[in-house]
């Protein structure tokens, strides 16, 4: 199944566009509802302390980086481990979730993965196709359309 929207003949931007949307819509939904837990019991966080887990957040940029750096873009692996990434911060979040080290240790693992997943997606979708331009804004539209329906 194809996400709506994304054109029958082109298959490596419908795969990276659903990875894209998916990662996204993740960060989206835990941002969501962590910056709500973290105002109530048992943390009682102001927002401007709930702001500076953004900063945990930041250790994505390094992310960016490796993956911009990755010779072959259409190999599926920096996909993979960030799709990895995001299952592990998953895991860690659900299991220690609701204390101050677990939200610590699964956000910037999150992040690393998000951003990753991002990088690599477009990076694969400009390389994949003949016309990269289209091809990368209809991944983008498609991503952030999933991150916006995701909470």
């Amino acid at each position: 199944m194809r996400p709506p929207g994304v054109p029958a003949g082109v298959p490596p931007v419908r795969g990276r566009s659903a990875y894209g949307a998916l990662s996204f819509a993740a960060f989206s939904i835990f941002w969501s509802t962590t910056a709500l837990q973290l105002s109530r019991d048992p943390f009682h966080c102001s927002p401007a302390v709930i702001g500076l887990f953004g900063l945990l957040g930041a250790a994505g940029a390094m992310a960016a980086n490796l993956t911009g750096r990755v010779k072959r873009h259409t190999h599926p692996m920096p996909t993979a481990v960030a799709v990895v990434l995001i299952a592990v911060a998953c895991a860690v979040l659900s299991a220690a979730g609701r204390t101050l080290g677990g939200i610590i240790a699964g956000v910037p693992v999150l992040g690393i993965g998000v951003r990753g997943c991002t990088c690599s997606t477009s990076a694969s979708s400009t390389t994949s196709t003949r016309r990269p331009v289209p091809a990368v804004g209809l991944h983008l539209l498609r991503r952030q359309e999933a991150g916006a329906s995701g909470p």
